[in-house]
């Protein structure tokens, strides 16, 4: 008996569905708003759990359908930053601009206010900068993980994990855990 080999599926050739899930779900408004512009860091966050709060990885396996295996690809996905030059591809029907950490930082420092107005005079009608982790998969691929932060104002601004589910060929958000707000 002939056994064809089965192939294997890159799960992470799912990121961009469901990095669109996620930005649908939390960002895009959906009624009249003020908010004409996402600003997306342009490459992922780099977590190592020695940088992190203790604990953020016990809670992490405390939310619905997250299982070690998506633990261990999301701190392997992790520990260096990916692209994520295609989320204005995504079909969003919302403009998308991508900034670099390094144009964030030739914004004035002297004080979170100064920063903030000349963050909104350069991206006006912006939400703030929001910044992805990379995202675990689970075993059998269907559930995602990830962190989502949004920077908003001096005393503005929240962290979430973020779980995703694929359901019927799509991706829809099933937790948002809020980790921090200022």
């Amino acid at each position: 008996m002939y056994l064809r080999p089965v192939p294997q599926v890159d799960v992470h050739s799912e990121d961009a569905a469901v990095y669109r899930a996620v930005l649908d779900s939390m960002f895009i408004p959906h009624r009249s708003n003020r908010i004409t512009q996402l600003v997306i860091l342009d490459s992922t966050s780099t977590l190592r759990r020695e940088n992190l709060v203790p604990g953020v990885f016990r809670v992490l396996h405390q939310l619905p359908g997250v299982d070690s295996a998506a633990i261990e690809d999301f701190e392997t996905r992790n520990l260096e930053p990916h692209s994520l030059k295609y989320l204005p591809t995504l079909g969003l029907n919302f403009p998308i601009v991508l900034v670099t950490r390094e144009s964030l930082r030739t914004l004035p420092r002297e004080d979170p206010d100064t920063y903030w107005d000349a963050f909104y005079k350069r991206y006006p009608g912006s939400s703030g900068s929001i910044s992805f982790s990379a995202i675990g998969y689970g075993a059998n691929g269907s559930i995602a993980l990830l962190m989502v932060d949004q920077g908003c104002g001096s005393l503005c601004g929240a962290g979430h994990n973020v779980v995703v589910k694929r359901e019927g060929g799509r991706w829809r958000l099933i937790t948002i855990q809020q980790t921090w707000v200022s």
